[in-house]
């Protein structure tokens, strides 16, 4: 079952936590003060974690054509769409 996150304390203890951990996935990071500033590193990184996705396909397409690079745009717009509703989630 999940946790109750009917209290502001919860609410922020589990934002913290989930800010940790996106932290730990960005390479580098260096420790940013506030949660916007935060997520503007993160969602930077994301992004050109993306751009380089893109990159990589095309130039993976030029050597193979017959491969399908839908798929991989699409998971590529539906990551870069998470960490939008992430920011907006978390600045509210």
């Amino acid at each position: 079952m999940g946790m109750d996150l009917s209290t502001p304390k919860v609410r922020r203890e589990k934002i913290s936590e989930r800010m940790k951990f996106l932290q730990d996935l960005v390479p580098g990071y260096n420790k940013v003060t506030g949660k916007a500033l935060m997520l503007d590193e993160i969602i930077n990184y994301v992004q050109s974690l993306q751009r380089q996705v893109e990159f990589l396909s095309m130039k993976l397409a030029t050597v193979n054509p017959r491969l399908d690079f839908n798929m991989v745009a699409t998971l590529t717009k539906d990551l870069f769409q998470s960490c939008e509703s992430l920011s907006q989630a978390m600045t509210n």
